[in-house]
């Protein structure tokens, strides 16, 4: 049985036995005087004050009662006497300050002190006796208790002290072989001979447990001891191999410092282990930045995750991959810009742990020298088109002037002819007209194309370009009437620019032209074309739009040989555009998706 099991059942019994004699000799002499008192106050009432009472109460004459009552009262056991009628009222007392029984009960009612006892005849209760004993027998019956309890107590602490004295000296001695073999463990001395007493309780298993303990300290001692040569042997060569790992690592460094392009070293898991100065510069992030992250942060979110069996591949030199070739990829730089480069990748690194390179080239200059170079190879194509388009614009001068000139000639020789008996009617004449002007004007345009392909300002002259504009609508208005488009003009006063006027009205008649045709293949309602004339910082600006389908590809309007028309050559814009910028001025486009096009051409003010 444990130690703390032996206290608890000492004390246990200990206190029972205490307790139960206490209680036991409270109780008995709480009882034997109790009984007492109860039979001296019964002894006194029956033989003293009961049949006087009773003859008293019968007789109502109470003289005789009160001397007995005062007679009995001076027994100092007897604090106080009452004989109440059946009424309860108080008809003889040695208190005579007491009215009814119920007042005495009020005055006298310690517990313990008074009797209530019925007085009665024949003929039924006439009365009660109300006695009060003294408070000094209670009080010498407490005293008496408590000296019974002090003297148990007494004898209870000293019983349990002398038990836990002689357990607590045995507990001190066998903690004290305890303590003494843990200050010789604490100086370093594990070769300490303890033994324990082969006891069950608790400090018997402290001490098995305090010699296991010790045995296992000697053990894991000289292990540590083996464990500590062994570890400096270990140290020793980790040390001789870091050397050699940091000379290598050191020779990869200045490796990849001195190589011209941009390089990384990554793993096969492609997290960046090692980069350049060029590296740095060209991605925008610093060294720490970097090193420990993966290489995929440096890629556009569109081209990740890696090729991870392209980077397999390049570890295992593998023959799908050749030693020289190079891929095109996008960089992604720090900050957020997009670079076209390419890169080369080799294994690289031990074999317990490989290693891939990569170089990197911005090819962003030869890129712009690549689209530069295409650019010019289209304009030269173009120019090479526009110069034959001027050769075969001056041969179609040539050739069709003469037909022009034998068209005129005859007609004019067939007006002068008419006579007033002919059989042509006034609208034959008027068609004669009619065909007589187009073809001088025909005429016209091809000459003013001539000089303009061989650049020949002879044609120019101060003009009123609302005049013009009127002009050019007329000669036009029957067309788009026919189709029911109308055209209208607002145009402000005196604007004279200095240009060919041939020429103007032949880029009015292809812009409203292709203003005409637009409206024609739509279903669109309202048909009208807006012709707008304003100034503008000394320059003249004219607008034409019109409500047709509008135009998606704007970047197309103003290429040679570009056109949405069937059989068209797609070169009208072209020329109209030339013809404006020879005169400084500029021809451009605002395009809407869902309604109409305006396009809008600029020309400089006549000075002096």
């Amino acid at each position: 049985m444990s130690i703390k099991y032996r206290l608890a059942l000492i004390m246990g019994v200990l206190s029972t036995i205490l307790t139960t004699s206490v209680i036991w000799i409270i109780q008995d002499r709480h009882y034997k005087l109790s009984m007492e008192q109860i039979r001296i106050v019964e002894s006194v009432t029956i033989s003293l004050l009961m049949q006087p009472a009773t003859e008293s109460l019968r007789t109502e004459n109470y003289s005789m009662l009160q001397e007995l009552l005062q007679q009995v009262s001076q027994n100092p056991r007897i604090n106080a006497i009452a004989v109440a009628n059946i009424q309860g009222k108080i008809v003889a007392s040695t208190d005579s300050t007491l009215q009814d029984s119920l007042e005495f009960n009020s005055r006298y009612s310690v517990p313990g002190t008074r009797i209530h006892q019925p007085i009665s005849d024949s003929s039924g209760i006439l009365g009660t006796m109300e006695i009060a004993l003294s408070n000094k027998l209670l009080t010498e019956i407490h005293q008496k208790i408590r000296t019974l309890g002090i003297q148990a107590m007494l004898m209870g602490v000293l019983i349990i002290g002398t038990a836990a004295l002689a357990t607590g000296t045995m507990l001190t001695r066998r903690l004290a072989r305890i303590q003494a073999a843990a200050q010789e463990v604490s100086t370093g001395n594990f070769d300490v001979n303890f033994t324990n007493e082969n006891s069950y309780d608790e400090l018997g298993q402290l001490e098995d447990a305090f010699s296991k303990m010790l045995y296992t300290i000697k053990e894991n001692v000289n292990q540590r001891h083996y464990a500590e040569i062994e570890l400096q042997n270990n140290y020793q060569q980790l040390l001789l191999e870091t050397a050699e790992k940091e000379h290598t690592e050191d020779q990869w460094r200045r490796f990849v410092e001195s190589a011209p392009d941009a390089t990384i070293i990554m793993d096969r898991e492609g997290i960046i282990e090692l980069c350049n100065q060029q590296a740095q510069s060209l991605c925008g992030y610093t060294e720490g930045e970097l090193i420990g992250k993966s290489a995929e942060m440096l890629a556009p979110e569109r081209l990740r995750p890696f090729d991870r069996n392209l980077m397999d591949n390049v570890i295992h030199n593998s023959s799908s991959v050749p030693r020289e070739s190079t891929f095109e990829y996008r960089l992604l730089t720090k900050s957020g810009q997009e670079l076209p480069i390419e890169f080369r990748l080799s294994s690289v690194g031990r074999p317990d742990k490989p290693l891939i390179s990569v170089s990197i080239r911005n090819v962003s200059a030869r890129k712009n020298e690549e689209k530069q170079r295409q650019q010019l190879r289209s304009e030269l194509a173009q120019a090479t088109r526009i110069n034959s388009l001027s050769q075969l614009a001056t041969g179609l001068a040539h050739e069709v002037s003469q037909p022009l000139t034998a068209i005129t000639a005859n007609i004019d020789t067939l007006l002068g002819t008419v006579t007033s008996n002919t059989i042509l009617t006034a609208e034959h004449i008027v068609a004669l007209q009619e065909i007589e002007e187009h073809a001088h004007q025909a005429g016209t345009i091809i000459r003013a194309l001539r000089r303009f392909i061989q650049k020949d300002d002879t044609g120019q002259d101060t003009i009123d370009i609302k005049n013009l504009v009127a002009e050019t609508v007329e000669h036009i208005q029957s067309e788009a009437r026919d189709k029911g488009i109308s055209i209208s003009v607002n145009a402000m006063n005196q604007l004279n620019p200095y240009v060919d006027r041939v020429q103007i009205i032949q880029v009015l008649i292809n812009l409203i032209q292709n203003s005409i045709d637009a409206i024609n293949s739509s279903d669109s309602e309202r048909k009208s074309i807006t012709i707008s004339i304003a100034d503008q910082d000394d320059m003249i600006k004219i607008s034409v739009e019109d409500t047709g389908p509008g135009i998606i590809e704007e970047q197309n309007l103003f290429k040679p040989f570009k056109t949405s028309k069937k059989g068209g050559l797609g070169i009208g814009l072209t020329i109209s555009r030339s013809i404006i910028e020879s005169y400084g001025g500029h021809l451009w486009s605002d395009t809407n998706s869902s309604e109409g096009v305006k396009f809008t051409f600029t020309l400089p003010t006549a000075t002096g």
